[in-house]
This record gives C-alpha cells, structure tokens and sequence, in this order.
C-alpha cells in the first residue's frame, strides 16, 4: 500500500461532513472495490482512526494497510441495526416511565410515594400544630376513640409541646369488642352498622364524656381493603363525629385510593382537622 491512496478527513466522526477524492474509479493498488454507505464508513473511521478511502462511497482501506471486506462490511450492518434496535426500545421505556409517572402526578403521587408522604404528613402536622396552640390558648380540652386511623389522630394532637394541658388520653378501639368494652352501645353497632354515623357519634361522645373532655372525636371506616368481619364494610368509606358539650355532628367521608396506609390515615386526619377547626372558632 502506498501513500497514493488519499487520506479522508471528517469534520464529525459519524454523521459529519468529508472531502472524497474525485476522480477516476481505480481498484486501490489491487485492493478489491465495493460499495459502502457513506454511514458504514463513516463508523468505520470512528472505530479505526487514521483510515484511508479510496473512492466516495466505496472500499476503506485501514491505516494497516488491510481492507473490511463484504463480511466485515454485513457484521458491521447487523451491529448497526441492534445499536439502532436499542436506541428505539430504550426510548420506548422511557416514554412508558415518563407515562406512569404523570398518571402517579394526576393521582396526586409520584413513583416516590415516601416523598409525598413526607411532604403530606408535614403540612398535616403544621395544620395540627397551629390547632393545638389554638386550644392550649382558649383552655379547650380535646380527646379521640379512633378505629380506623388507628391512633393517628391522637399522636399528631399530642406532637406538639405543651399538649398535655389539653390532652388527658384517648382510645385506638380497632375491633367491634374493643369499641364496646370501652362503652358503645351493642345495639348501636347491631342495628346501624359499627361503619356508620350513628356508631362514629357514639364514639365521639363516649370518649368525651370518658375523659370529661370538651371535644369528642370518633373515627370509624375502611381504607383499602374489606373488613371480612362486618358486612358494612365498604373500602374507602370512612364516618366520623364530633363531639362537643353542645352536641353531636356526624360526617361522612369518601377517600380517594391512596398508595399506602399512611396516605389514607394523614389524608382523614387532615379532612377532620379541618372540621375541628371549624368547631373551635
């Protein structure tokens, strides 16, 4: 091989812009002439830097003086189009994901529910906060029987320094025996339904009365999943009440699905803040 093959140089390794020598078709020195896509050799000089091309388009000759003949030419093909295969099905993948995530965004959660629930459970205990210095202010004295939300209610009440001037206790009565063993009625839960309004009012109101407080608050429902226990049990349908030395107020609640235990549990304590809120001023 001699220097009379001329020597190509590109302005961008793949994709860029040459200058091929024009003139006459000659077989390189003996060297055998095919066609290549100007992309094949394009790549080629990318993987073997300081190659030499014989004519636009055709054979490349590599600086070891040696060829890419027709089956290094159709590997280089095949390589090509899986490059190309992967690039598209990768692309695919993160359409499907950018999808998924703004389906999870309109639902009101990302594909990082701890970070919303972060987020959430922060807002709530600013809203609980402010609501309970309130009450520590005005000397109102508050209390819960929770059954659902599990307690959840009674600990954002508490978090607050100082609450324990208006906080004595409260009651987590998770199962039908645990609501009637610290005094609602049998005959309520039988004739209403422990998910109703009248079993909430009565929850609110006993533990009222129980801690000799001014506010009642009783909590009862289903979140995700059915109670096989109780025939009432209706996922997402939650009945709470509260209670003053004035009287009872029931309220029903339809809960949205939320992702994890903890959504639905900040997502009633932040509905019956609200509502408490209302109560006190």
């Amino acid at each position: 091989m001699t220097s009379s093959v001329p020597f190509v140089r590109f302005s961008h390794p793949i994709g860029g812009s040459g200058t091929w020598p024009d003139h006459e078709e000659t077989d390189c020195e003996g060297i055998r002439i095919m066609d290549l896509p100007r992309f094949s050799v394009y790549a080629m000089m990318k993987e073997q830097p300081g190659l030499r091309a014989c004519l636009p388009g055709r054979m490349a000759i590599g600086k070891q003086g040696r060829s890419f003949y027709e089956g290094e030419y159709q590997e280089m093909k095949n390589r090509n189009k899986k490059m190309i295969l992967v690039v598209f099905l990768t692309g695919i993948l993160i359409m499907s994901g950018c999808a998924a995530m703004e389906e999870n965004v309109s639902k009101g959660y990302s594909d990082h529910p701890e970070n919303d629930a972060s987020h959430l459970e922060k807002e709530v205990r600013e809203k609980y906060d402010q609501l309970v210095q309130h009450l520590i202010k005005n000397n109102i004295s508050v209390t819960a029987m929770e059954s659902c939300t599990a307690g959840q209610i009674a600990s954002l009440l508490t978090d607050t320094s100082g609450s324990s001037a208006i906080m004595k206790g409260a009651f987590v009565t998770y199962s039908n025996e645990a609501k009637i063993r610290a005094g609602v009625s049998e005959k309520t839960i039988n004739e209403y339904g422990v998910y109703s309004k009248e079993t909430a009012a009565e929850m609110a109101r006993v533990c009222r009365e129980y801690y000799d407080a001014d506010i009642g608050i009783g909590v009862t429902g289903s979140f995700g999943n059915v109670d096989p226990k109780n025939e009432d049990s209706v996922p997402g349908e939650v009945y709470f009440a509260i209670s003053t030395r004035e009287g009872t107020e029931s309220f029903y609640c339809e809960v949205p699905e939320q992702p994890s235990r903890l959504y639905y549990k900040l997502y009633m304590a932040n509905v019956i803040a609200d509502e408490i809120i209302k109560t006190v001023r």
